[in-house]
């Protein structure tokens, strides 16, 4: 009798708050209908940080799946960015909140030392660890109490209290940097070639690139990118000089555009010139190639304390 009252019990029950049906070939479909608030309509537990909670499978290939530990495992994501789904679409340019952020790596607390283990309150009488496995690989990211300091649009919590961060939107923010910086950096050797060299004050930044200057060079002269950069010892300029050349220099400027030093170079075909940490002050800087008083290539490095 009793048996037969349960089994009517969670009949009843999945009548009225969920439908389960089995197929015939022997997949499993199950769909709530308010069966409670969205957090508990469906709740998968595993044992182990690298079981597998969900899969979706293909063949014998395991196209998604979720772990035990919150790693989620994908092909691909796409987001919707229909710019008929759009409204109030504004350029960024107020990027320099980015300069302030601290980016940091970190691992995520142990479950296995209770000590360490970060327990979140859910319900009175109720404890959830947020944990991951021990031996997950280096992590890397933000603070997200630091972050929601500068981008608060990307910081959430969870009904924890636990926040949470969208990396995802770093993106078009991380790429508006890049293309701020591009343009100052066109800007400066454009002010580099036409206030340091008046020779060439025709010469846009666009053509500032190797040989472009100098076309009887194009074959022979080349100046490479500084080794390590940054730097914060020294660092190592390498560069290739044909021999029919009367002279070669190699010439640093600050982000104003101002000679700062200058090395005569009296020795062609390949070659390099060190650059000492010492004898500049931490920054940005320019470097740039002169071969018989035109500018065969400029390049940039990055002076960090030490």
């Amino acid at each position: 009798m009793k048996k037969f009252l349960l089994i009517t019990f969670i009949f009843i029950a999945i009548i009225a708050n969920a439908q389960l049906k089995v197929l015939s070939n022997g997949e499993v479909r199950l769909w709530t209908n308010t069966a409670g608030q969205w957090d508990q309509s469906f709740v998968t537990f595993t044992n182990e940080p690298l079981s597998k909670a969900y899969i979706v499978q293909r063949g014998n290939d395991q196209n998604f799946f979720v772990r035990g530990d919150g790693f989620i495992y994908a092909r691909g994501v796409y987001i919707n960015s229909d710019a008929r789904i759009k409204t109030n679409v504004q350029s960024l340019t107020d990027i320099n909140r980015l300069l302030k952020l601290r980016p940091i790596s970190y691992n995520f607390v142990d479950s296995s030392n209770s000590e360490t283990s970060l327990r979140l309150k859910k319900a009175p009488g109720d404890s959830l660890i947020y944990t991951s496995d021990k031996n997950i690989l280096k992590q890397y990211g933000f603070i997200a109490q630091e972050l929601s300091c500068f981008f608060p649009e990307l910081v959430n919590s969870d009904e924890n209290g636990l926040l949470r961060v969208n990396y995802i939107e770093f993106v078009p923010l991380l790429l508006a940097a890049i293309q701020k910086q591009q343009s100052e950096i066109d800007e400066l050797k454009e002010m580099i070639a036409n206030c340091c060299h008046p020779d060439i004050k025709s010469i846009n930044s666009s053509s500032l690139t190797p040989l472009n200057l100098h076309d009887n060079l194009s074959e022979h002269a080349r100046l490479y990118e500084n080794v390590p950069n940054p730097f914060s010892v020294n660092t190592r300029i390498e560069y290739e000089i044909p021999s029919n050349v009367y002279s070669a220099n190699l010439i640093i400027y600050n982000l104003q555009g101002s000679e700062i030093k200058s090395f005569a170079i009296n020795q062609m075909g390949s070659g390099f010139v060190m650059i000492q940490a010492y004898e500049f002050k931490a920054g940005m800087y320019f470097y740039s190639l002169l071969i018989d008083n035109k500018i065969i290539d400029t390049k940039r490095m990055v002076l960090t304390n030490k």
